[in-house]
């Protein structure tokens, strides 16, 4: 279940520097932010699939669960149980919609790159 692939650990170091070259080169706000989330999430699923042998979509529903769960949890507040109501909100603003669909949107590639990459390579064990 827990092994080392030493190509998750290349792509790491490409990832790292690609978003070095994001946050110096990049001076639009947002395009910055979104690019720098994309890059962030794509490398977490790497160092993930670095040392966790297991299916691609595995590996992403668990990064996406993570993720969320850490952006989620400054939202929460508890209430006093001494009123009325619900013990926990939870209100997310506009900027947690706007962090998860740029995971979202970052783990889609990672799984779309990682499957178009062993279809080529038993492309190329075939031919």
């Amino acid at each position: 279940m827990f092994s080392f692939n030493r190509s998750y650990i290349s792509v790491l170091v490409f990832l790292l520097l690609a978003l070095t070259g994001t946050d110096l080169f990049i001076t639009h706000p947002f395009l910055q932010a979104t690019l720098s989330n994309i890059i962030l999430i794509v490398m977490q699923y790497a160092a993930i699939k670095a040392f966790w042998n297991v299916k691609p979509v595995v590996a992403g529903a668990a990064l996406l669960l993570l993720s969320s769960a850490y952006e989620i949890a400054p939202f929460i507040s508890f209430a006093d149980p001494s009123q009325q109501g619900s013990l926990i909100t939870i209100s997310p603003t506009i900027g947690f919609w706007y962090t998860a669909m740029t995971y979202t949107t970052g783990i889609a590639l990672a799984l779309l790159t990682e499957r178009a990459i062993l279809q080529a390579s038993k492309k190329l064990h075939i031919d």
